[in-house]
């Protein structure tokens, strides 16, 4: 792993470092008998210092690679549209590092380098096809993908000298070729495509499966936290890049004196201006008055208004199906299988209820749930019957009807069938509500916390004694009570990562929080509900 930070310093070590390297690259004959020994001392540094920036020679290759996709990303938005020759004249603006590329590709080491500009590519034409028709189809990715892989390899042999052809002829070859027809977009680019809202919609059951399936599914450990850092600081990067581009948050660079670059990493995000509860009210109506069609397809979710009046928050639909996702990988940490299990969850809407099976694909044992009727509606003695009926291998309810359900099942005497996992939601699980329901529901609590403006965040899985921060999808922050710069305890601030088209970055939650950081990564000791509200 490659680190980054806010110090200049840093950087001028880390230069030194890359020019080193790559005098290495071109004085030895094998990649392999590069060693950190020789980097360090011709950047004039210590190997305690070199690993201060990278664990090893490799992680070197991989920043260079990043880098060169992050320049080609620049490059490409800032032309008015896209064209084969374009791409030749970036390559061509590398001239000077040629000879490095064809060293690499000599020993078969420019992998980094081809995939990465491949992903940014795919990326770049998939919105030019959207923006120039007002919706992606799969056959559009599916061209997409084809053009950027071969339009990646040419250009990447061509670069370093595998392929040798005249440069014009080779950009008439590429051109004549079919798959980019409609890949130009008229007007500078921006970097956020027009999108199709119906058809995200449409995509959002396979877009949530999709998203899962990326998420790390594993409690955090010493084996997976450098990868979760990885992907927290990616997505950091991605997310302030996005928010650059929206009026309301382009002010609040300005407002700070930073700008998208500027943020590496959770801890740079204490640099930017605070979202409080009212700023976001004021924003989101004021986003929805201006543009009612936009939101048309996406989803509105309201607060609770425990702490004054509720919030109405817009959700896109691929943003709802990280949330989803998110949720899914929530019940899947502890161990459980939702596709093989059984889950009885919460009504969400007054009335609702489900029967055993409410699918076709429950038919075959997959996905199965069932929805417990509120006991407000019938009674505490018919939602134990149900529980019991049922005997989910997960519980998820709201705390206080989770609580009323064990102090009424303890008062009467009531066996209560014991779920491998329940997950209480909407408050706070104090020593004492923990010891009444693991005492009537089994040792199988799994504490999340999360508000409806940010999803599920932090989770505290069953035995365990501190919270782990969900750090591929979100960034908590904890401030001083006064909100006057960092700490380990007081006010924790949520920035949900995936939320990029009406972000919501550095939102004061109200809760307070003491916590402590270890790998990089922050970890939750206890959580004090509305401490601050």
């Amino acid at each position: 792993m490659y680190r980054t930070s806010s110090d200049r310093r840093f950087y001028k070590i880390k230069r030194d470092i890359r020019q080193a390297f790559v005098r290495l690259v071109m004085e030895k004959e094998h990649f392999a008998d590069i060693s950190i020994t020789e980097a360090a001392d011709l950047a004039d540094i210590n190997r305690k210092t070199f690993y201060l920036h990278y664990d090893g020679i490799e992680d070197i290759l991989i920043e260079y690679a990043d880098d060169t996709a992050a320049d080609l990303m620049r490059f490409l938005y800032e032309q008015p549209s896209f064209s084969v020759r374009s791409l030749f004249d970036w390559a061509s603006s590398h001239a000077d590092e040629n000879p490095f590329f064809r060293k690499l590709a000599a020993q078969d080491r420019v992998q980094p380098f081809t995939e990465r500009c491949r992903r940014t590519l795919r990326s770049y034409l998939e919105n030019c096809l959207q923006a120039s028709k007002g919706t992606l189809s799969q056959e559009d990715r599916v061209r997409a993908g084809y053009a950027a892989a071969g339009l990646t390899d040419v250009l990447m042999s061509w670069a370093s000298g595998q392929l040798v052809m005249d440069r014009d002829a080779l950009i008439a070859c590429l051109e004549a070729m079919p798959g980019l027809e409609g890949a130009s977009r008229p007007g500078p680019a921006t970097g956020i495509p027009v999108r199709s809202y119906e058809n995200d919609a449409r995509m959002e059951n396979l877009n949530t499966m999709q998203n899962y399936l990326s998420l790390v599914r594993e409690p955090v450990s010493s084996r997976n936290a450098r990868q979760i850092l990885e992907i927290q600081n990616r997505r950091i990067r991605d997310l302030m890049e996005k928010a650059w581009e929206i009026p309301f948050y382009r002010a609040r660079f300005q407002e700070s004196g930073t700008l998208p670059e500027d943020y590496q990493k959770a801890e740079d995000l204490f640099r930017f201006p605070l979202l409080t509860r009212e700023d976001l009210r004021t924003w989101m109506e004021a986003e929805k008055k201006a543009e009612p069609d936009r939101f048309r397809h996406w989803h509105s979710q309201r607060t609770a208004g425990v702490t004054g009046d509720p919030l109405q928050i817009l959700v896109s639909p691929n943003e709802n199906a990280w949330i989803t996702a998110n949720w899914l990988r929530v019940l899947t940490l502890p161990g459980y299988n939702p596709f093989t299990g059984k889950t009885m969850s919460r009504s969400t809407r007054k009335g609702g209820r489900t029967g055993d099976v409410d699918s076709m694909i429950q038919h075959f044992g997959i996905l199965r749930r069932r929805v417990m009727s509120d006991p407000a509606e019938t009674s505490l003695q018919a939602a134990i019957q149900e529980l019991n009926a049922y005997r989910p291998d997960y519980l998820y309810n709201y705390l206080d009807i989770l609580l009323d359900l064990a102090a009424y099942a303890r008062e009467k005497g009531i066996q209560v069938w014991k779920p491998q996992y329940f997950t209480p939601s909407g408050g706070q699980v104090t020593p004492e509500a923990a010891a009444l329901l693991t005492e009537v529901f089994g040792p199988g609590l799994t504490d999340s916390y999360g508000l409806t403006e940010t999803g599920a965040c932090v989770v505290r899985l069953p035995g365990k004694k501190y919270y782990q921060i969900n750090s591929d999808t979100h960034v908590v922050n904890i401030y001083a009570p006064d909100l006057s710069g960092p700490a380990l305890q007081g006010q924790a601030v949520i920035t949900p990562l995936f939320k990029t088209e009406l972000p919501i970055i550095n939102y004061v939650s109200g809760d307070g929080m003491e916590s402590y950081v270890k790998q990089g990564l922050r970890f939750i000791r206890t959580i004090h509900s509305r401490a601050f509200s």
